[in-house]
């Protein structure tokens, strides 16, 4: 049985998890928002209240704005964003997640005035950009490749460090900005009471099902590259630590 828990920045997903009396039958799934909580929701570092069985993959972070808008290049966004300083508001899929993040490091970085305006998940952000509601936003491309030919968004650009496979015409950010480079990771979890053989029997059944042609062919069809030997850790440090220096920075006034 899967339970979607959304909004929050993933907090009601982690803490039914943390929290279960099922803990040798409840798995999470969930991103980068697990290392941003303790410091945007000031919560527990639930890294270290779970147990991870996996990772399983990556994608990368697009920015998006509304096709209305007549910009093409990120140097065009930025010009026009200075010449209507708070008149543009961007979406994200709540307070603190990584598309609020990235967006306030990018707005920090060009010195930018504009308004976030925050929704429960994804889904609902990306509606508001492609209504107007809001005009633009940090996004993942799982999120945004179905609407990629409703003439609705315009992607400018990608947040990972070489072009994705797929957009390939679209540019990076770190072209601009060399150490731009957010990817959004994928990643099984469990409760820490998990016991360690169930643990390692699930983790075995999960590998081969990501070796499986069908299972690839679908997290591809989905914009998601498989990469199970990605060092989870060291990749939330890094996140961790930038956003720790660029909170302090703003003296909490992003949230």
């Amino acid at each position: 049985m899967i339970e979607n828990h959304p909004g929050g920045g993933g907090i009601l997903a982690i803490e039914s998890t943390v929290k279960t009396k099922f803990h040798n039958t409840t798995l999470l799934v969930t991103n980068n928002n697990l290392w941003s909580l303790p410091l945007t929701h000031n919560t527990k570092d639930y890294f270290l209240e779970l147990e991870l069985i996996t990772a399983i993959g990556f994608t990368t972070n697009c920015l998006v704005i509304n096709s209305s808008l007549p910009l093409y290049k990120i140097n065009e966004l930025i010009s026009f964003i200075k010449k209507n300083p708070n008149k543009i508001n961007y979406a994200s899929s709540s307070i603190g997640s990584q598309s609020h993040l990235i967006m306030e490091l990018f707005k920090d970085l060009n010195k930018l005035e504009i308004i976030n305006v925050p929704y429960k998940g994804s889904q609902p952000a990306l509606m508001s950009l492609m209504t107007g509601e809001t005009q633009m936003m940090f996004t993942q491309i799982p999120i945004v490749l179905p609407h990629t030919k409703n003439n609705k968004i315009k992607i400018l650009a990608v947040t990972s460090k070489n072009r994705s496979i797929f957009l390939e015409n679209v540019i990076t950010l770190s072209e601009y900005y060399p150490n731009f480079v957010y990817d959004t990771v994928y990643a099984v979890y469990s409760s820490k009471n998990m016991d360690n053989k169930n643990q390692s029997d699930i983790r075995n059944k999960i590998l081969l099902l990501l070796n499986t042609d069908d299972i690839q062919k679908k997290f591809y069809n989905n914009g998601i590259e498989l990469d199970i030997k990605m060092d989870i850790k060291k990749i939330g440090d890094r996140e961790k630590n930038v956003y720790q220096k660029f909170y302090n920075k703003l003296n909490k006034e992003i949230l």
